[in-house]
């Protein structure tokens, strides 16, 4: 007799059930995290004539933090 965390008898069907159950789970999570990851990247444009370096990662550095 199979029992699950509350003492619980489980019949073989269900713990068949559950197996696909627990993989769709999963897989929706990972779905939702690679999106929320893509959905967070942000661009910009920066255009630059006649500055040094330092100046330019500087406006870099302080568009980052904003």
């Amino acid at each position: 007799m199979k029992l699950f965390s509350i003492g619980m008898y489980v019949p073989i069907e269900v713990k068949e059930l559950l197996i696909p159950m627990k993989i769709t789970i999963v897989f929706l999570l990972l779905f939702m995290l690679q999106g929320k990851a893509e959905t967070s990247a942000q661009t910009f444009t920066l255009s630059v004539k006649n500055k040094s370096l330092k100046e330019v990662l500087d406006a870099v550095n302080f568009l980052q933090t904003i």
